[in-house]
């Protein structure tokens, strides 16, 4: 099967996740004859990164000053 059984009907917003949220789309679900079987169903976007933000090195060095040390991290 082949073809796009979804439109999407709003391109912004956020779903709650377990440390961040997630942008999120918003999609009405069509079954292969072009039936609509859900409307505005929100949908996490995988973007591949969950994490914190990614710095350079030199901007890293500067906010490692106020970094604790590895053994007051929380386990």
């Amino acid at each position: 099967m082949v073809g796009r059984i979804y439109r999407a009907s709003e391109c912004t917003g956020y779903l709650a996740a377990k440390r961040h949220p997630v942008p999120s789309l918003t999609i009405t679900l069509y079954n292969i004859t072009g039936d609509k079987v859900a409307e505005d169903v929100k949908i996490p976007v995988d973007t591949g990164y969950e994490g914190p933000i990614m710095l350079t090195s030199e901007l890293y060095r500067f906010f490692m000053k106020a970094e604790l040390p590895r053994s007051l991290w929380r386990s």
